[in-house]
């Protein structure tokens, strides 16, 4: 069986993921705070959400085997994108429409992410609006959600290859 990267990213460790979250809102931090490029404030913008959408991309593409939509796959990518692209350009994200956009699209991949975990683990029929939203806040809020959501993702992931033995 070959297994696939979004396989890897959702089978990983709680804890990378949480060591990379905060890494990147330190960079972000810094390099709101201090004098730096439009290319490294751009990334630095875009490097927290980017994880995120990785994160629920992957989610999305395991819950969802049949995935060969490139349009919903670009879903997971414009947040990231349009966040490098006004740090790029230097334009405002501080309550503005480029930051509502932002925020638009990532919770339109959130819930996309959401939904198929939600549909694909509750396959009874049982699974509710409550339980969707409740699945999209903490994949918003990734430090915790990634913890809660972990062992349940593991399952539907299934258990991972093994590892050939050198003859």
């Amino acid at each position: 069986m070959l297994q696939t990267f979004a396989h890897r990213v959702v089978r990983a460790h709680p804890g990378y993921f949480t060591a990379a979250f905060v890494g990147t809102v330190v960079a972000q931090a810094l390099a709101m705070t201090n004098p730096v490029g439009p290319a490294i404030y751009g990334l630095a913008l875009a490097g927290p959400i980017a994880l995120v959408c990785l994160w629920a991309w992957a989610i999305y593409s395991v819950c969802t085997p049949r995935l060969k939509d490139t349009i919903v796959a670009g879903i997971f990518a414009s947040a990231p994108l349009l966040a490098l692209v006004a740090g790029v350009a230097g334009w405002s994200t501080n309550n503005s429409p480029t930051a509502l956009m932002i925020f638009g699209l990532l919770f339109l991949a959130l819930w996309l992410s959401a939904s198929s975990l939600e549909d694909h683990y509750l396959s009874n029929g049982r699974n509710s609006l409550g339980h969707k939203l409740l699945t999209t806040l903490l994949l918003y809020f990734g430090v915790i959600g990634v913890w809660v959501l972990h062992p349940r993702i593991a399952r539907i992931a299934g258990p991972p290859p093994p590892v050939p033995r050198a003859q």
